[in-house]
């Protein structure tokens, strides 16, 4: 069974680059330019991995950690495992 992950980046190519990357390592990649894009979509939000670029445009990787705090999303940390 893939494990999914999400990478939140504008930028076309590094969507790209990180799908076929993670891809070659078992996972089922799905891809995010914006927060709008995550709140019209939660459901891209069911991954295990989440890839996050902290410049993406008019909102920044804080207020997506702001926004996945406030959704109560719970992530481990790979110290903690």
């Amino acid at each position: 069974m893939l494990s999914n992950a999400l990478i939140i980046d504008d930028d076309l190519d590094v969507q790209l680059l990180g799908k076929t990357l993670l891809s070659q390592h078992g996972y089922e990649v799905l891809t995010a330019g914006s927060l709008g894009e995550l709140v019209r979509q939660p459901a891209l939000l069911n991954a295990e991995l989440i890839l996050l670029d902290f410049g993406l445009g008019e909102f920044t990787g804080l207020d997506i950690l702001d926004y996945l705090y406030d959704l109560r999303i719970k992530a481990t940390s790979p110290r903690s495992q």
